[in-house]
């Protein structure tokens, strides 16, 4: 009889007791528990799994590992690659040959991390002149709570070259349930680099990099303390064209802009707006594109590096713009504007730089000496009383008035005063006037007694200034002849009573005022005629002459004549104002240069 030894096997007794947490990190999780025996196995050959489930972003995912520490006096386990911030539920199982028992479960939740980045795609920029607005989402793995976002911000580059970016960076931070920032005061047409970054308990995560380009701003343009030009004529004005200052891009161009002035129907309240010429209108389309306005020249930025002059109406052609002569009944405003483009953007500011007057209602009031025309005439107290707008703000002028207006009410536009002083020099005393609307330091009032020289200019003798040498001075810095300042000299020797007991005329400063201009400025006979016919012909064969299929009817008969004259004709040439040449029985004249043919025609 053969001894065997039989082994009775059972189940555990029990599944693992006193499962903890030992240790919590971002990223793994260490557990331990109660070691036990075969008393509890029931068998020698048995396992130990580690079961956990991870719940995070609306997920669950479960898994398996097994423990390899089962008999070691102080047991445990590492579950490793885990997600921060994520749930965990931990249990152990203990399994032999006839069955499985299982420990209590238990929960946890791994320690934070630095958050992951944020996503470019979200990031939004509106971008303005001098600000951008930016705006983003949270990190997709937040991998806690985010406390905060750092933003920072350089300028990398700008459409201005002469523009210094050295001061334009800087940081700034967020909470972490704010996901936009206005960035104020930046340089427009510059480029800013921007990088966020998240941060959590742990720190901040890797950036993310973004850049946005402002938009460009129209040029600054210089400020014109008055609208009065340098020099004008019956058909020019000539003004001064000061240099813009970029803002975010170099001055493309400069262009000049006439504007008729026409009567407008008066608005009450409504303030003037000054708007800009975007588009280009030609002077030969102004009046089929019923245009009040047209492009008399363009000039390259370089063309202005300093201010200089520059006559409107001139007759000659600036970039394609015909810089045609003002006519001398209508009214005009002169502006003056730059333009700058880059990136698809296009901006512009313009000034108004001068005003040209009716000449022809400008003479009537010089020759009628009363800005307020006849004062029985209702009509006559309007709008005209200065002409085309020309009447000062303060100067009261309309119906409202009854009967002439008093000395003290009214008061020549200084543009007016600007004028005549150019012409007729500028005088030292204002007689009948107040210190409203004084023009001169030294005047006389009407019923004032607070004034510098007296009440009444009748009464009182007046200053003894001698305004003739100034005058005759000024036309010879004007570039006046001789012949013209001694026609200025005759009309006031006419009637003026003179001085100290004798004539103007005869004054010892006077004369030798009058020798000294003669020397100055002698007589010029000129030789050769004052226009050049190949120039003349050459213009003829260009634009708005050619192509003479495209060309309006009244230039084709402006070019016919002209052609016949200079091909049949006899013609002469005016050498001087008291002396001429001339052929017998001449068939054609022709007067003056060829741009003032056109008014004669």
């Amino acid at each position: 009889m053969t001894n065997r030894r039989v082994f009775a096997f059972a189940e555990p007794m029990h599944g693992p007791r006193q499962l903890k947490v030992l240790d919590i990190r971002s990223r793994q999780v260490t557990v331990r528990w109660e070691p036990f025996g075969y008393n509890v196995t029931r068998c020698h050959n048995y396992s130990l799994t580690v079961q956990y489930r991870a719940r995070g972003g609306g997920k669950e995912e479960s898994r398996e590992e097994a423990s390899y520490d089962s008999r070691s006096s102080a047991p445990q386990h590492t579950i490793r690659n885990l997600t921060p911030y994520t749930n965990l539920s931990v249990k152990l199982v203990l399994r032999n040959r006839e069955g499985i028992k299982e420990s209590p479960e238990i929960h946890v939740q791994t320690d934070e991390d630095v958050p992951g980045e944020v996503p470019l795609e979200s990031i939004q920029a509106s971008v303005y002149e001098e600000k951008i607005v930016l705006k983003w989402r949270e990190p997709a793995h937040t991998f806690g709570i985010i406390t905060q976002y750092e933003i920072s911000f350089k300028a990398v580059s700008s459409f201005d070259p002469l523009l210094d970016l050295s001061n334009q960076s800087g940081k700034v931070d967020k909470f972490g349930n704010e996901t936009s920032h206005v960035f104020l005061g930046l340089y427009p047409g510059s480029t800013y680099s921007f990088t966020i970054r998240a941060s959590t308990a742990k720190g901040y995560g890797p950036p993310a990099i973004t850049q946005a380009t402002t938009k460009i701003s129209a040029p600054s343009m210089p400020v014109y303390d008055q609208e009065t030009p340098l020099n004008q004529s019956d058909s020019s004005v000539t003004v001064v064209l000061k240099p813009a200052q970029s803002r975010g891009a170099p001055v493309s161009v400069y262009q000049v802009i006439v504007e008729e002035e026409r009567p407008r129907r008066a608005r009450g309240g409504e303030a003037e707006v000054l708007r800009c010429y975007p588009a280009p209108v030609h002077y030969q389309n102004a009046s089929s594109l019923n245009s009040r306005y047209y492009y008399t020249a363009e000039f390259p930025s370089a063309a202005v590096p300093s201010p200089q002059p520059f006559t409107v109406g001139d007759n000659r052609t600036y970039s394609a713009y015909w810089n045609t002569p003002l006519l001398p009944h209508k009214s005009y405003s002169i502006y003056y504007q730059a333009v700058s483009s880059a990136n698809g953007e296009t901006k512009i500011d313009c000034v108004r730089v001068a005003t040209k007057v009716d000449y022809i209602e400008y003479d009537r009031l010089l020759l009628t000496g009363n800005p307020f025309g006849n004062g029985s005439d209702a009509e006559s107290r309007d709008d005209r009383c200065v002409p085309n707008k020309l009447r000062h703000p303060e100067q009261r002028c309309g119906p409202s008035i009854e009967g002439d207006p008093l000395y003290g009410d009214w008061h020549l536009h200084p543009q007016i005063v600007g004028m005549l002083w150019r012409r007729f020099g500028q005088a030292t005393v204002d007689l009948f006037a107040s210190r409203k609307n004084s023009h001169c330091p030294m005047f006389f009032s009407l019923k004032d007694l607070d004034v510098p020289l007296g009440v009444d200019a009748l009464a009182h003798p007046w200053p003894k200034c001698l305004i003739i040498p100034t005058l005759a001075r000024d036309l010879m810095h004007k570039g006046r002849s001789f012949s013209t300042i001694k026609v200025y000299l005759a009309a006031i020797f006419a009637c003026h009573v003179g001085f100290e007991g004798s004539t103007v005329g005869q004054h010892p400063l006077i004369r030798r005022f009058i020798k000294g201009a003669c020397r100055s400025l002698p007589v010029i006979r000129r030789t050769v005629p004052e226009w050049d016919l190949s120039m003349v012909l050459e213009a003829l064969s260009q634009y708005p002459f050619e192509p003479l299929g495209g060309i309006s009817l009244k230039l084709l008969s402006f070019k016919t004549a002209l052609l016949l004259a200079l091909a049949s004709a006899k013609h002469f040439n005016i050498y001087d104002q008291d002396q001429c040449f001339q052929e017998e029985q001449p068939a054609l004249y022709f007067m003056g240069t060829p741009s003032q043919w056109e008014s004669h025609i």
